[in-house]
């Protein structure tokens, strides 16, 4: 599996502390995907399962710009090569 530089949890956690719509409060479940390149690059990321189907939110979209704002990551090895891998990520957002 490919590495972050830190826990990518904590990277999405302290990166999405800006959330605010409208002085709402915002509880969301979001599934993003992504792939880690063969030179450790963020690729393609997309929201795997939009609350609205063909739709992105504002949250889903705030997601989405963290993740391709990550820096680099170490890439994935399998058999002494290096691979492209896609990466699931949950991100929950509960500012209430």
């Amino acid at each position: 599996m490919p590495k972050f530089q830190k826990d990518v949890m904590k990277y999405m956690v302290d990166s999405l502390q800006f959330i605010a719509i409208n002085d709402e409060q915002v509880q969301s479940h979001v599934y993003a995907s992504f792939i880690i390149d063969t030179a450790g690059n963020v690729c393609r990321p997309i929201i795997s399962h939009p609350a609205i189907a063909g739709k992105i939110s504002r949250v889903e979209e705030a997601v989405l710009d963290v993740i391709r704002k990550m820096p680099k990551w170490t890439p994935s090895y399998q058999d002494g090569k290096v691979v492209p891998v896609r990466y699931d990520i949950p991100v929950i957002i509960d500012f209430r």
